[in-house]
């Protein structure tokens, strides 16, 4: 295949065959469960076209603890996208942010879309998408689950998930270490919206759920130096 004169060009053609990523797997998290399409999935659906359309993706973390997801043209153009890192002694923590961060980029960057699901990113899709220009898409009525943009439906969902993960590091390290993000959530949503589960949030009670983790992480973050 002729070799494209720009990553622009390349770009073009190689979204116009992608479709939307299957969901192959589910996470439960005590009475929470949501389904995603994990990285390793992703990669193997993306990689024949990349190399078809002559690109590649790699992944790398910069001095300021930046996960940098950069998609490459054999023209030798390319693209960028950037994902702050919570800072962590425990690589366990660490290596899972860095996947779920990898996972957002490709995403992003290709212009892809995952199966409207309860897992969503920030995520990537829509909301999930971190470390883009892209404006969000205007808000509609009903629950996340059952919004038919499945970017946004996604992203917001997960975008909690993510949240609650980086704000539960934050608290655990700086005043509390017995403090659960899983407790504080399944209380919130009873309190809050007498709901259950996630599932049945609506985007307004998934945007005030990820502000109010914002905050709790700016109260408990240390001090700059």
């Amino acid at each position: 295949m002729p070799t494209k004169d720009t990553l622009a060009q390349s770009l073009v053609e190689m979204q116009s065959e992608f479709q939307t990523i299957k969901n192959t797997a589910t996470v439960k998290a005590g009475k929470f469960e949501y389904d995603y399409a994990p990285l390793p999935h992703i990669l193997d659906v993306v990689r024949p076209l990349l190399h078809k359309h002559r690109f590649a993706l790699s992944s790398s973390i910069d001095e300021n603890l930046n996960l940098v997801v950069t998609l490459l043209h054999e023209c030798g153009e390319s693209r960028s996208s950037y994902h702050p890192l919570h800072k962590t002694s425990n690589p366990k923590e660490l290596g899972s942010e860095i996947t779920y961060m990898r996972r957002y980029g490709a995403l992003a960057l290709l212009g892809l879309a995952t199966e409207d699901d309860d897992d969503g990113a920030g995520a990537a899709a829509g909301g999930a998408r971190r470390g883009t220009s892209v404006a969000p898409p205007k808000r509609r009525a009903g629950t996340v689950a059952q919004l038919a943009d499945g970017d946004l439906a996604g992203g917001k969902v997960q975008q909690i998930w993510i949240q609650l993960r980086k704000t539960e590091l934050i608290v655990q390290a700086s005043s509390d270490p017995e403090w659960s993000g899983e407790n504080w959530l399944r209380e919130k949503i009873s309190k809050d919206f007498g709901k259950e589960s996630t599932k049945t949030l609506t985007v307004d009670e998934a945007n005030n759920i990820v502000a109010a983790l914002k905050q709790i992480e700016n109260d408990n973050a240390p001090p700059k130096e």
